[in-house]
């Protein structure tokens, strides 16, 4: 019983520690964001519109429910989401996520997806803190030939959220031999640099 207590006891402080990181990790993150987007719009207030300070803590406890609800989701990252696989059209579409995200992020999406008749597939980006060039090359590019190979399609569209936009980019600009990229799709994709990048390695 003793041992029990301990482990218990050591779950518990290891759950409230990361909960406790997250919540501190946020307030940073949007403390930082409220204060720079408030003083270019107190020297430009033309061309950036007033943002309260209500609205900044409803979207940082929306950020903080979504990022402790990953967690829960965090084993389907290694079940495979694809739907219509076994579609004839010559279109696939491949789902990417961001920074350190994975494929569970398009459980939703997916499914909106489905009504368009095309092969969709998900991918888990790896190495999570690496460079866009080694995660394009280790990671996209099998996933792309794996497409081409189980669907024989002959164009794929690639839609991407924040990070996952700069990957595919790249991987379209500068590896798609083929011509086998029909667009890239990004969703919030910092393609001109974010401020928050210096969090990151």
């Amino acid at each position: 019983m003793l041992i029990l207590d301990v482990v218990s006891y050591a779950v518990l402080i290891y759950v409230l520690l990361f909960i406790s990181f997250i919540l501190m990790n946020e307030i940073l993150i949007f403390g930082y964001l409220f204060v720079d987007y408030n003083l270019k719009a107190l020297y430009k207030p033309q061309e950036y519109a007033h943002a309260s300070a209500a609205t900044y803590l409803r979207n940082y406890w929306l950020e903080v429910i979504y990022i402790l609800s990953k967690f829960l989701l965090y084993p389907l990252q290694w079940v495979n989401l694809s739907l219509n696989t076994r579609s004839e059209n010559d279109t696939a579409i491949l789902l990417v996520h961001g920074y350190c995200r994975n494929q569970t992020d398009w459980l939703w999406m997916r499914k909106q997806l489905q009504s368009t008749g095309c092969p969709i597939f998900c991918v888990n980006l790896k190495p999570m803190l690496g460079p866009i060039q080694e995660i394009a090359a280790t990671s996209l590019a099998p996933k792309i030939a794996k497409i081409k190979e189980q669907t024989k399609c002959k164009h794929i569209v690639l839609i991407a959220h924040s990070m996952g936009g700069l990957v595919c980019g790249y991987y379209s600009e500068f590896m798609d031999d083929q011509n086998l990229i029909k667009a890239v799709i990004g969703i919030g994709t910092p393609f001109y640099g974010t401020k928050i990048a210096i969090a990151g390695p």
